[in-house]
C-alpha cells in the first residue's frame, strides 16, 4: 500500500528534525532510546517508536529540548509527539487515481481499504500500549525487589555533600546490581550496572506504589545519573515532608539536591520529579486529585542555554523556565524559578543555595511570593526588570 523506503526516510527525517542522533531507523514497534543534540557522553535522552504495519506512524520523543524545535506542525513544545506518514506524491496519485475511479465498485473498495489500514493501525497501538503497561508494571515489581536486596538508609553520601543538601529519606547501595535490559539489541548494553556505594533515590506513584528508582555515583570529577532501564519514570516522585494529602501547599522540582534544599528552606511537602517532562505530568495529575490545593513550580532556570545554538543554529531553548510557566498556567498555579545575576553558571534552587545561602533562597522566594500576591502572576510571567538584573 505505501512504500517502504519513503515511510522510513519521512521517520528518519522527523527524528533528525526533533534532534535525535540516529542514522537510520527501525520500524519494529519497539522503543529505541537514543542520543539528542546536546546530551552528554552515556546520556540517552530521547527515543522513537516506529510502526510500518497498518498506516504507517510513531512516536518521537526528546527530554533534553522539549520537543521538535522548528517543526511547523505546532508541536515545538512537546517532549513526546506522535508522527504519522503523510503520503507522498506517488501516494496521493494512486489514490486520487483509485478514489476517482470510474468503476465505482473499485473506488469504493479502495477506500475502504484505506479506512481499514487505519482503524488496524489503531487497534494495533492500543495493544502495544497494554502491553506496555504491564511491562512497566513487571519492571516496577523487580525494582521493587531489587531496592530492597541491596540498598539501605543513607546518613551521608558525596553527592549530598557536594550538593550541601541532607540525606531526606534517601538509600545507598550496599552492592553492586547488573541489571538485564531486555528490549536492548546491542550486545554490548544489554545490561545497566548500578555500582556498590550508589545513592539510590526510589521513585512512587501519587498513590504510593513503589515505581523505580534513581541512583547517583561519581565518577571521577563527575556525579553520573540514571534511572533504572525499563522501569517506569512518567508519573513517579520521591517525596519530601509530610503526605500530600494533608499539605497545604506543595512545591513540585525536577532533581534531588533541588527538592532537599526547597524543603530545608521552606519546610513544605517536597515532590521531587526529576526532570521537566515528568513535573509535567505530575502538575496535571497532583491539579485532577487535589483541585484546590496551592501548588508551585518550581523548575530549574537555564538561563544561559539561550546563549548557546542548537543543531540547527537557532538559539537553544531554557526548558525548565519556558515549559514551567506553561504548565504553572495550564494547572493555575504559579512559577517560582531562581533568578540570577547574566554571568552565573547556575540554573536551579541548590544553585542558588551554593550561592546565597539559605537567606538567600528565602528572600528570592519571598520577593517572588510578594510579587505573586500584588500582581497575581509570577515575576517571570511579567518579564519582570528582575529577569536582566
Amino acid at each position: 500500500m505505501f512504500n517502504v523506503s519513503d515511510v522510513k526516510t519521512q521517520f528518519l527525517k522527523a527524528c533528525l528534525q526533533a534532534g535525535l542522533i540516529v542514522d537510520d531507523v527501525e520500524m519494529n514497534g519497539r522503543k529505541i532510546r537514543c542520543r539528542v543534540q546536546g546530551d552528554k557522553a552515556g546520556q540517552k535522552s530521547g527515543f522513537y517508536k516506529g510502526y510500518s504495519d497498518g498506516y504507517p506512524n510513531g512516536i518521537i520523543g526528546n527530554y533534553k529540548t522539549g520537543g521538535c524545535a522548528g517543526n511547523d506542525k505546532g508541536i515545538a513544545d512537546q517532549a513526546v509527539f506522535k508522527w504519522k506518514y503523510e503520503p507522498s506524491a506517488e501516494d496521493k496519485r494512486n489514490y486520487a487515481l483509485k478514489v476517482n475511479s470510474n468503476n465505482p465498485v473499485d473506488r469504493q473498495n479502495y477506500i475502504s481499504q484505506i479506512e481499514q489500514l487505519k482503524k488496524e493501525s489503531e487497534a494495533k497501538a492500543a495493544e502495544n500500549e497494554r502491553l506496555h503497561q504491564i511491562f512497566l508494571s513487571r519492571k516496577a515489581q523487580e525494582s521493587f525487589v531489587e531496592f530492597n536486596r541491596v540498598c539501605q538508609p543513607a546518613s551521608a553520601h558525596a553527592y549530598l555533600k557536594h550538593k550541601q543538601v541532607n540525606a531526606y529519606g534517601v538509600f545507598v547501595a550496599t552492592q553492586p546490581l547488573k541489571i538485564k535490559k531486555e528490549l536492548e539489541k546491542d550486545l554490548t548494553k544489554q545490561f545497566q550496572h548500578l555500582p556498590k556505594g550508589a545513592l539510590v533515590i526510589p521513585s512512587y506513584s501519587l498513590m504510593g506504589e513503589f515505581q523505580s528508582y534513581q541512583f547517583i555515583y561519581q565518577l571521577k570529577d563527575t556525579f553520573i545519573k540514571s534511572f533504572r532501564s525499563e522501569a517506569p519514570k512518567s508519573g513517579s516522585v520521591f517525596i519530601l515532608g509530610g503526605g500530600i494529602a494533608q499539605a497545604e501547599v506543595i512545591l513540585l522540582c525536577e532533581g534531588y539536591a533541588t527538592g532537599a534544599t526547597l524543603h530545608h528552606c521552606t519546610g513544605q511537602t517536597t515532590l521531587v520529579c526529576f526532570d521537566i517532562e515528568n513535573l509535567c505530568v505530575i502538575a496535571r495529575e497532583l491539579r485532577a486529585l487535589y483541585p484546590h490545593k496551592t501548588i508551585y513550580i518550581c523548575s530549574d532556570n537555564d538561563h544561559l542555554k539561550p546563549r548557546e545554538l542548537d543543531h540547527q543554529g537557532k538559539p537553544k531553548i531554557n526548558v525548565g523556565l519556558t515549559k514551567g510557566m506553561v504548565i504553572a498556567d495550564e494547572i493555575h498555579s504559579h512559577l517560582l524559578s531562581p533568578i540570577f545575576s547574566r554571568n552565573q553558571n547556575a540554573s536551579d534552587w541548590n544553585d542558588l543555595y551554593s550561592i546565597a545561602g539559605r537567606q538567600g533562597v528565602r528572600d528570592q522566594l519571598k520577593q517572588q511570593l510578594v510579587f505573586i500576591r500584588q500582581n497575581g502572576v509570577s515575576v517571570f510571567a511579567k518579564q519582570h526588570d528582575l529577569l536582566s538584573s
